[in-house]
Formats: structure tokens, sequence, C-alpha cells
């Protein structure tokens, strides 16, 4: 039976158009930062666009926001002129895999892991594939990061401990360790920036978003 599913599932890769290659472990990353409320459907995804040849990744649970940004066709990384957008179920990406390379994403709404063995990998019973169906915006996640800082606020700023804690984890996988802040106010977003050291996207950053909290003495 399992054979005959891996075959049939082969079938539908083979007939369908590759739209896109994207990193497993930054959409990993991603994941993470996504919502896990169902009733926010269109925050449990890891949202991917395509602008001016550049990728850009992104997923917020409406609290904190995580964003990336590479070239198109670098590093064998890409989505197809002619594809925009991708809403990709973030729940596929929170299974952590050191051997997964990249995401070849299929036109049908499939997709397959391709690992550092060069073998695609297909869990017959579990295939992962994005989702195309969920209606409304994603919201505008540029709109968000302020163009300019300052970074001389007057005042304490508060920050929940735990998504602290959550992109220190990243950056010490991802990255070298160091973490940049920038910001405006007490009371407006804190920028926290790290430099990617994942193979393939070096000289990139890590961005991640987060509102201060009220301090309550």
């Amino acid at each position: 039976m399992t054979s005959s599913v891996l075959e049939t599932q082969s079938t539908n890769f083979q007939e369908s158009k590759i739209i896109g290659c994207l990193p497993y472990q930054l959409l990993h990353i991603a994941s993470h930062f996504s919502s896990k409320d169902e009733a926010k459907q269109l925050l449990q995804i890891i949202h991917v666009r395509l602008e001016k040849g550049l990728i850009r990744i992104a997923s917020t649970d409406g609290h904190r926001l995580f964003r990336f940004e590479f070239k198109s066709n670098e590093k064998n990384f890409y989505l197809e002129d002619d594809v925009t957008e991708l809403k990709l179920d973030a729940r596929a990406f929170k299974k952590s895999n050191l051997k997964a390379e990249k995401v070849i994403i299929f036109e049908n709404g499939f997709s397959q892991v391709f690992n550092k063995k060069h073998r695609y990998g297909v869990d017959p019973v579990n295939p992962i594939f994005w989702k195309s169906s969920i209606e409304g915006t994603f919201p505008h996640v540029d709109q968000l990061i302020p163009d300019k800082f300052s970074c001389d606020p007057k005042k304490p700023i508060a920050f929940n401990s735990s998504y602290l804690a959550d992109f220190g984890k990243v950056v010490s996988k991802a990255s070298n360790g160091v973490v940049r802040m920038f910001t405006n106010a007490p009371t407006t977003p804190m920028i926290f920036e790290a430099r990617c050291d994942l193979e393939g996207l070096e000289d990139t950053k890590i961005q991640y978003l987060l509102m201060p909290v009220q301090i309550r003495d």
C-alpha cells in the first residue's frame, strides 16, 4: 500500500510544474512565529512574496513578526516570475530536520523536501503541502517596520520574556549569536536583527519585530 501511494504521489509531482525552491531551515524558523490560534487561520501560515527580485518570507502571530528577505535565483532558491505569493501551512514545517536543505514547491500544491544526500524525502502518510485557498490579505508586514530609527529612548523598555527567548534560540542556531536592536520610543516596535549564517544564505539578515509591553510598578 505504501509503495502504491508513493508511486501515485511521484506521478503527481512529475505532472505538476515546479514553481519554487525555498530554504527549509528558514521555513522552519518562520513556523515558530506563526499563530497557534485556530480562529486566526490567516496568521497560521508562512507568507512568501516575490517582488522586485526579492523573496520575502514572513510570519506573525499578531504579537511579534518574523521577516527574512533574499534575492530570487540566488544560491538556487527562487520563485517563478509568474508566482508572486505563496501561503504555506506553518504546521508542516514545525519539525526540525537538520538534513533538510530545500523545499520544492509544485503547482498542484504539494511540496517535497530535498536533503543534503540529494534525495527527495516524501512522507506518504503526511505529505507537506501549502494552502492556497485561505481568504484574506496577509498583514502588510513591511509597513509595520519603521523606515528610520532614532535609537535614543529615554525610558526603560519592557518585553515579554518568552518572546525574547524564542528569538534568542533562533539566533543561536542560525547566526553568530549577536543581536542588534533598533527602536524609536518605549512604546513603538523594537526591531531585533541578526546576521544569517545558514548555508547559501550568508550575508543576509534575520529580522524580528516585537512590541514592548506596558511597565507596571
